[in-house]
């Protein structure tokens, strides 16, 4: 039983909709357990996963997205429009100088390439500056700044709770960056508005 109430809750932890309608009491629990036995094709009897998804503590859960969602409510949130990413490889940090002439640059290192955000009218310049190190262009990207309190960098779950609600909006997310307590968020244009829309829906919730 102990091995179906982990895979259960850990199920539910990522069915962010039906937890939220569980907690509010909206979801047959009999009509639950047979959607997830079907949907992740669980491979044990529906009694037992009634019994564990009455043994999820939702309570605590509920109090976990509280202190989440309080530390949206002084967020800033900012936009930008125009913008493009664009993929370095090879890159080394002599390199960083040729970016210092760019205003309003994000970027971010991983371990293989690097990524520069900028705005669209300065994407041929860095195509001079590094011409052969380009990987991949992005274009007609907007960006939602997500800026928060530093008490978030000792909460769990404020990226997972952001990229959850973008998701559920069927937003795909191009890039995220991320210097803590900053967020930036970046998706086609076109989806900018509801993106916009759906973070501050999060700092209106409590």
């Amino acid at each position: 039983m102990s091995s179906v109430q982990q895979t259960v809750s850990n199920l539910l932890s990522k069915e962010i909709c039906v937890t939220r309608n569980l907690f509010q009491k909206l979801i047959n629990i009999r009509a639950l357990a047979r959607y997830l036995i079907k949907k992740y094709s669980l491979n044990t009897s529906l009694d037992s996963v009634i019994s564990s998804i009455r043994r999820y503590d939702i309570q605590k859960l509920d109090e976990d997205k509280k202190r989440i969602l309080t530390l949206f409510k002084d967020a800033v949130i900012s936009t930008r429009n125009n913008l493009t990413c664009i993929t370095l490889k090879n890159f080394s940090l002599k390199d960083l100088t040729k970016l210092s002439e760019l205003k309003g640059l994000n970027f971010v290192k991983g371990s293989r390439d690097f990524k520069i955000v900028v705005d669209k009218k300065d994407v041929n310049h860095v195509k001079d500056l590094f011409h052969g190190k380009i990987k991949k262009i992005e274009d007609d990207l907007s960006e939602i700044s997500i800026l928060l309190t530093d008490k978030v960098l000792k909460q769990k779950g404020i990226l997972a709770e952001i990229a959850n609600d973008i998701s559920i909006h069927n937003i795909n997310i191009n890039e995220i960056l991320i210097c803590p307590p900053e967020f930036l968020i970046l998706v086609n244009s076109k989806d900018m508005v509801k993106t916009h829309e759906t973070i501050l829906g999060l700092t209106e919730i409590i």
